[in-house]
């Protein structure tokens, strides 16, 4: 492989990583998302035991 061939390689290597990690943020932020809606069913079923 020639310098040039190796510079692209590695090039599009770090947009494989940049878009897994896009990726892995988006996945994050749906999982808070699920946290919260558990969070929320979870005071509403405490408050529904209290009354």
């Amino acid at each position: 492989m020639t310098t040039e061939q190796h510079a692209q390689q590695a090039l599009f290597d770090l947009e494989q990583v940049k878009r897994i990690e896009d990726l892995q943020l988006d996945s994050m932020r749906k999982l808070e998302k699920v946290k919260d809606v558990i969070r929320q069913l979870a005071r509403e079923i405490k408050g529904e035991g209290h009354e």
